[in-house]
C-alpha cells in the first residue's frame, strides 16, 4: 500500500484489520454489498 493509506473496518473504523486467510477473494467478500470507486479507494455505499 501506499505511504499514508490504510485499511479499516466499514462498520466502525478500526483501523485494527486482521487477515484471516491470503485466498479469500475480494469479489466474493463485496458481493452481498454495494461498493463504487471513489478517487480510487473502494468505499462501500449504503444500501436502499
Amino acid at each position: 500500500m501506499r505511504a499514508g493509506k490504510y485499511i479499516s473496518c466499514s462498520h466502525c473504523g478500526c483501523k485494527r484489520v486482521f487477515k484471516e486467510n491470503e485466498t479469500n477473494d475480494l469479489r466474493e467478500c463485496m458481493s452481498h454489498n454495494s461498493y463504487k470507486r471513489v478517487r480510487g479507494a473502494i468505499r462501500q455505499v449504503r444500501q436502499e
